[in-house]
């Protein structure tokens, strides 16, 4: 699966299990250090559905991040997002990871997790300059739903130099988020699952 198809995955996946609840059961705990990755699926779900995890299931959603299996890396990284800060040191170092993949996922996480995601304004800054165009276009909506109103000079410098469309339109977006701009003209909402749309998985 390329990038492009694991972006339209990781919509429909993310999008299916918000929700609200509490707690991280046993059963929960067993399923996510299992190796099987429907039962990880399981459990990440729940942590999602409920939005807390315990300390070793921060751990673990860790180490799922780097799951060679789409839907659970995905998963994780939303997962590590919706529960707040105690999420947000994992994602800011997958920020920095050496792969684009990587480092869109963890972005993702840090839109996901809105406000709580304040700690990682740093981390989101530098991203909006990353060498891959859609880790940008993610940084963007991440310092947006932050209510980061300290980052509107950096993302109007951002807008005047990016060349990508997506990304040009994800500063746009923040932008009228933080009450920086108003838009010009309505246009199509731009979501996680329109990053596929472009490119069919091989």
């Amino acid at each position: 699966m390329n990038l492009r198809g694991l972006a339209a995955y990781a919509g429909a996946a993310c999008l299916s299990v918000l929700a609200a609840g509490c707690g991280t059961s046993e059963e929960t705990m067993r399923d996510l250090r299992s190796p099987n990755a429907l039962q990880q699926i399981r459990a990440i779900d729940e942590i999602i559905k409920h939005r807390q995890a315990r300390d070793d299931a921060v751990a673990l959603l860790a180490l799922r991040l780097e799951s060679p299996v789409p839907q659970v890396s995905v998963r994780a990284a939303h997962a590590l997002g919706v529960i707040g800060e105690r999420g947000l040191p994992a994602l800011t170092r997958a920020l920095k990871s050496p792969e684009p993949e990587t480092r869109w996922k963890a972005a993702c996480g840090l839109a996901a997790a809105g406000s709580a995601a304040r700690d990682a304004f740093p981390a989101l800054l530098n991203a909006l300059l990353d060498s891959d165009p859609q880790v940008r276009q993610e940084a963007a909506v991440a310092l947006g739903r932050m209510g980061a109103h300290d980052a509107i000079v950096a993302l109007k410098a951002r807008r005047d130099q990016e060349e990508d469309p997506a990304a040009r339109e994800a500063i746009a977006g923040a932008l009228q988020m933080l009450g920086a701009e108003t838009p010009a003209a309505p246009a199509p909402a731009r979501t996680i699952e329109s990053r596929g749309e472009a490119e069919s998985p091989p």
